[in-house]
């Protein structure tokens, strides 16, 4: 990471979206990054959609897995 970045890695548990919204505000956040598989099946997109809803700051949703 260059020297003007800051990064943090935590490990929590708990409801996901609620303790990422937490941290992210608790931090003052500029940006959550999320790896999601683009599946919005039951159980599947979930954090993704409260944390649309809740989060704090802007989200940037990356696709998970390998792209071809």
């Amino acid at each position: 990471c260059p020297d003007s970045c800051r990064h943090l890695v935590r490990v929590r548990s708990g409801e996901p979206a609620k303790i990422i919204a937490e941290e992210a505000r608790s931090r003052e956040a500029d940006l959550l990054v999320l790896s999601w598989k683009g599946s919005f099946a039951a159980g599947h997109c979930g954090v993704v959609r409260t944390l649309l809803e809740t989060a704090p700051c802007p989200l940037l949703i990356v696709p998970a897995g390998r792209l071809d």
